[in-house]
């Protein structure tokens, strides 16, 4: 058996940027209108107004994983498992929550905020709008490299826990926040991975998983989920990608 990479979603840096160098606060930030994400969520998720930054750019960069892999259409739930990393999480938001929680106008803590201060909330989104069942979580990393999901979730997939895994690397705030030591070159990516005893002539290739510190894909080390991406897609695709926005 073997493990190859089936669907690729990204969201480069250059559009969070874009939009802070505009002037845009974290707020302004957090009201992104569907219209910003409408080729990646189709049909609409209702909830998606509501949800905060760290949420909007994972689950966009999610779905265009899937759609890209043809996982985005269901009629029954399937057994695919969600894999995030991140350093920051959703750390504004929980600063955002907090000062509602202090305010001196004696008003109650906002529940809206609340509602998205675990970094895994949007986990629940992904699999109520994509009828995902496997297991799902979080795990916080500090660089962000991503390789620790995807140890674990090709473990998960070779043990026959799920059909396929999602894995995702996503931040939207670490560089500003927090000192993480490396180069942010996209802020959140996500890939589909299956095990297969053959692989698929659209497949982005196979992964050699020899331990966290040795993956390869087309014979290359990588350091981080971001570098595995830029390796798999085509020169063509790296240079305009019509899954990325930005």
């Amino acid at each position: 058996m073997i493990v190859e990479i089936s669907g690729i979603g990204q969201i480069p840096g250059s559009f969070i940027r874009q939009k802070r160098n505009a002037g845009e606060t974290h707020e302004d930030l957090n009201r992104m209108p569907k219209s910003e994400f409408k080729n990646r969520l189709d049909p609409p998720y209702p909830r998606f107004s509501r949800m905060d930054e760290y949420g909007k750019i994972g689950m966009s960069a999610a779905a265009s994983a899937l759609r890209d892999a043809g996982l985005d259409r269901w009629e029954q739930k399937r057994n695919i498992g969600i894999i995030v990393v991140t350093c920051s999480g959703c750390i504004v938001t929980d600063i955002d929550y907090f000062h509602t929680v202090i305010q001196k106008t004696g008003g109650p803590s906002s529940p809206h905020l609340f509602a998205y201060t675990l970094p895994s909330t949007f986990l629940g989104d992904i699999s109520i709008h994509f009828g995902l069942t496997g297991p799902s979580f979080v795990i916080q990393e500090n660089p962000p490299r991503g390789l620790i999901g995807l140890c674990l979730a090709s473990d998960h997939l070779m043990e026959g826990g799920s059909d396929a895994m999602l894995v995702g690397l996503c931040d939207t705030s670490f560089t500003d926040l927090i000192d993480s030591g490396v180069s942010n070159r996209l802020y959140t990516v996500f890939i589909v991975i299956k095990k297969t005893l053959h692989p698929s002539p659209k497949s982005y290739g196979v992964m050699e998983i020899k331990g966290m510190e040795d993956i390869r894909i087309k014979g290359k080390k990588i350091k981080d989920l971001s570098e595995l991406v830029h390796l798999s897609l085509p020169s063509s695709r790296n240079q305009s990608d019509s899954r990325s926005i930005g």
